[in-house]
């Protein structure tokens, strides 16, 4: 019964991801999380609670109303994500070093450059030979690396780094 539990909550991550919307659903990924916490592997634990990290991150990143941002992640939803996912130290959006030292690999550039060209995630991937879900996770996980919580800062701090 466990197995199936977990089969059922992993084929429900891969719906959320394919369905590539904005919004996640909360209402399915909160018992989501809580099956896979409770009897996945070690392996799916830490999948999904990558999942809910980045999640959080952004959230916290693009929630520019401090006072809106304390409330919901105090709040019900919120406070039980956090739990699920654990610390979100490694999440931490630093903005790179003062003095030049911040490092970016080939991959970073290759998608920055993308993003001034102004070209969508599908367009990007097609560029890749990767999906959708795959570059809309790695250009979340770059934008907490170097701290832009858009589009729009990422590509201003290709031109401003001069990365690109």
């Amino acid at each position: 019964m466990r197995q199936e539990a977990v089969a059922s909550a992993m084929a429900s991550v891969e719906q959320l991801e394919t369905a590539l919307h904005e919004d996640l659903h909360l209402e399915i990924l909160t018992p989501v999380a809580e099956v896979l916490m409770a009897a996945g592997s070690p392996e799916e634990q830490r999948l999904i609670q990558s999942y809910l990290q980045l999640f959080l991150a952004m959230t916290a990143q693009r929630t520019l109303d401090e006072e809106i941002r304390v409330r919901w992640f105090r709040g019900p939803v919120g406070r039980r994500l956090v739990e699920l996912a654990g610390s979100l130290d490694a999440m931490a959006m630093q903005p790179p070093a003062a003095d030049g030292g911040f490092q970016m690999d080939q991959s970073d550039v290759q998608l920055l450059a993308m993003l001034t060209e102004g070209l969508t995630n599908g367009e990007i991937a097609t560029r890749l030979g990767q999906d959708e879900v795959t570059v809309a996770r790695r250009l979340g996980e770059m934008f907490a690396r170097i701290g832009a919580p858009t589009r729009s800062e990422a590509t201003a701090f290709a031109f401003r780094e001069q990365v690109v």
